[in-house]
C-alpha cells in the first residue's frame, strides 16, 4: 500500500470534506430542532440554558474544525508527496490531472448548492460562515489543492548531498 502523497489524493481529499459537511450541517440542523422542543417543553432552566448555548456554539465548532480540515488536509498530503521520487517530466501530466480534480469540486459544489437549497438546511450552512463560502466555491478551492498537493510533489531540494537524502532529482 502506498503510503505517500500524490496529485490524485486531491479527490478524496475533497470528497471526504463534502461528507464531512453536510453531516455536520445535518447534526446542527437536528440540535437545532432539539433545542426548539426543549425550549418548548418544561424542562428545567439550566438544561435549556445548557442546551440553548451549546446550539448557539456548536456551528462555530464545527467551522472551526472545518477550515483546520480545509488547510490541514492538502498541507498533510503535499509534505507526504514531498518525500516521492517523481521525474519532474510528470508535472505536466499532473496538469492535466488538474482537470479533472477542478471538474470533481465543481460537480461537489453542485452537489453542495442542490443540498443548500433547502430553506432549512440553508439557514443552518449559513451558521457556519467559512464553511459554506469554502463549499460554495469549491469548484476553486480545488485548484487550491491541486496546487498545494503538485508544490509538495514537484518542488524538491537540489543541489549537495541533501538533494539525494530527501528525494531531490538532478
Amino acid at each position: 500500500m502506498n503510503r505517500r502523497g500524490n496529485v490524485m489524493d486531491a479527490i478524496p481529499i475533497l470528497g471526504q470534506l463534502l461528507i464531512f459537511a453536510m453531516v455536520a450541517v445535518l447534526l446542527v440542523l437536528i440540535l437545532n430542532q432539539y433545542n426548539s422542543a426543549i425550549q418548548g417543553s418544561d424542562v428545567g432552566d439550566v438544561a435549556k440554558t445548557l442546551l440553548s448555548n451549546g446550539a448557539t456554539q456548536v456551528p462555530q465548532i464545527f467551522d472551526f474544525w472545518f477550515i483546520l480540515l480545509f488547510v490541514g488536509l492538502p498541507l498533510i498530503s503535499a509534505v507526504l508527496a514531498y518525500f516521492n521520487n517523481i521525474h519532474p517530466f510528470f508535472f505536466w501530466m499532473s496538469i492535466l490531472l488538474s482537470f479533472a480534480i477542478i471538474i470533481c469540486g465543481k460537480i461537489f459544489e453542485i452537489v453542495w448548492q442542490a443540498f443548500t437549497s433547502d430553506a432549512t438546511i440553508a439557514s443552518v450552512a449559513s451558521s457556519m460562515p467559512m464553511t459554506n463560502a469554502i463549499l460554495t466555491n469549491y469548484g476553486f478551492y480545488s485548484f487550491f489543492v491541486f496546487i498545494v498537493i503538485a508544490l509538495g510533489t514537484f518542488i524538491k531540494l537540489r543541489g549537495g548531498v541533501q538533494a539525494d537524502a530527501y528525494g531531490g532529482i538532478r
